[in-house]
């Protein structure tokens, strides 16, 4: 009978130190996720485009302008309506996202035609 528990206990024993969930929890940590990146809306009050050639386009803000890249992905809309970069103007208003891993690339732009104002 002794025999048989100090058998048993052995067994338990090794089991519990030799078990693939004690093992793989030893030493082990979750990684920690980053959060994923939300778009940065630009709206400062009176941005008006200042600068439009190729795939980069200039804001101004009050007293400061700022230069960002325009890609194949980036959707342009002026009063509401789908658009490309050449339909871009100098003075339309303007409100941009840009991406928030790289702040100067656009990832849309809306802006209101200088007529309608």
């Amino acid at each position: 009978m002794k025999l048989f528990l100090l058998t048993a206990f052995a067994t338990i024993l090794a089991l519990s130190v030799l078990s693939p969930g004690t093992a793989s929890a030893k030493g082990t940590r979750t990684p920690k996720l980053k959060p994923t990146p939300v778009p940065e809306k630009i709206n400062a009050k009176g941005a008006k485009i200042a600068k439009v050639g190729g795939n980069s386009i200039t804001i101004a803000y009050s007293k400061t302008s700022t230069d960002y890249k325009m890609t194949n992905e980036t959707r342009i809309n002026i009063d509401g309506k789908r658009a490309g970069s050449a339909d871009l103007r100098p003075g339309m208003h303007v409100e941009v996202d840009v991406s928030a891993l790289n702040p100067t690339v656009l990832l849309s732009l809306s802006a209101t035609s200088v007529q309608n104002k």
